[in-house]
């Protein structure tokens, strides 16, 4: 017989496992119903097929977080209710899934080949991507077990658990210093999963989004070097970073938080050749940073300096090109739909505050 607490667990894992794969199907809703074949084209020749759907987890995730807000505000944060809306994104996901069969197919058989070039090969990157695995794969079944992050303890674990058992978002003067700041968009998520299940279910998604961070940086370095190894390089430099490291599964929302950070600069990648649609995902996404960690606003900073030189880049190497001469001469109507997005990502957890 299984233990009680064993049973614990295990609810917990799946239901966060659940909750990833309705988060995935809303993310990929719009970008599959929105965006054109051909900037979809683009999107999957730039980064890849892996990339374009790590791209739908993160916008997800922010879509998702602002219809949390939107409930708790209102009072109607019940169970049944969020059980409905994940059934939502599993329908979706199924049926999407039926349509894209073949890409479902090919990411298959992409991971397949990439584990099978991997153990062909002689090099020593193949050990670094065996070692961050392992480093990976332990530190997921950490967190399946209670945090010990004094900050997830003290402030956003309890907001989002009271949130959860009340079905409403309410002042807590209790959380010292911070009051109305309180709960981050990433902890409407984490509200949504109290709902659903317990502090498992939490603290795994919190580990499932660390690992969606490291696929971003992954994800933006190959979209700039097109180099196995400089990808690899570039996880295992952010993983053995003690700051992260130590905060994969541990309740706090640094590390869901920089996922829209890095998504706005791989949207900024993809300006050139998918237009306008890039510039307002890459606003969404740097207003959803900024709303699931205020002090993310010094991400603006580094996204307008990276624009100014992906554009010269890109002008210097294709002077000729149509797209390259729009870009240049509608940087201001750009700059706007940043701003307008950012600013509709980011005002709904103003206006709660």
């Amino acid at each position: 017989m299984i233990p009680a607490q064993t049973l614990h667990i295990l609810f917990g894992a799946v239901v966060a496992l659940l909750y990833g794969g309705a988060v995935l199907a809303i993310g990929m809703l719009p970008l599959v119903g929105l965006l054109s074949r051909q900037g979809r084209t683009t999107i999957q020749a730039r980064v890849g097929l892996f990339g374009f759907v790590w791209l739908g987890l993160v916008t997800g995730q922010g879509i998702l977080g602002v219809v949390w807000l939107a409930l708790a505000l209102a009072g109607m944060l019940y169970p049944w209710l969020v059980w409905i809306i994940c059934a939502l994104g599993w329908f979706l996901g199924c049926v999407m899934l039926l349509i894209l069969r073949r890409q479902a197919v090919q990411i298959r058989r992409i991971i397949w080949s990439g584990l099978l070039a991997c153990r062909r090969r002689r090099s020593w990157y193949v050990w670094v991507v065996i070692g961050v695995g392992t480093v990976g794969l332990l530190q997921g079944i950490t967190a399946l077990m209670p945090t010990e992050v004094d900050d997830a303890l003290h402030k956003y674990l309890v907001t989002a658990k009271i949130i959860a058992a009340s079905g409403t978002l309410e002042f807590q003067p209790f959380v010292h210093h911070f009051h109305g700041l309180l709960p981050l968009q990433v902890e409407m998520h984490w509200a949504a999963l109290f709902v659903m299940a317990n502090e498992t279910a939490v603290t795994l998604w919190d580990y499932l989004c660390a690992v969606s961070f490291l696929s971003g940086i992954g994800v933006l370095t190959w979209s700039l070097t097109s180099n196995r190894r400089v990808v690899v390089l570039a996880v295992l430099m952010m993983l053995s970073t003690p700051a992260f490291f130590e905060m994969m599964g541990g309740g706090k929302p640094d590390n869901a938080a920089a996922q829209h950070g890095m998504a706005a600069f791989v949207w900024l990648v993809l300006w050139p050749g998918v237009g306008h649609w890039a510039i307002i995902s890459a606003g969404l996404c740097a207003g959803w940073a900024m709303a699931s960690r205020y002090t993310n606003v010094v991400v603006l900073p580094a996204l307008i300096v990276f624009a100014i030189m992906l554009v010269y880049c890109t002008w210097r190497s294709y002077q000729v090109d149509t797209v390259v001469k729009q870009l240049k001469f509608s940087w201001i109507s750009s700059s706007l739909l940043f701003s307008i997005a950012a600013g509709m990502a980011v005002v709904p957890m103003l206006i709660k505050n």
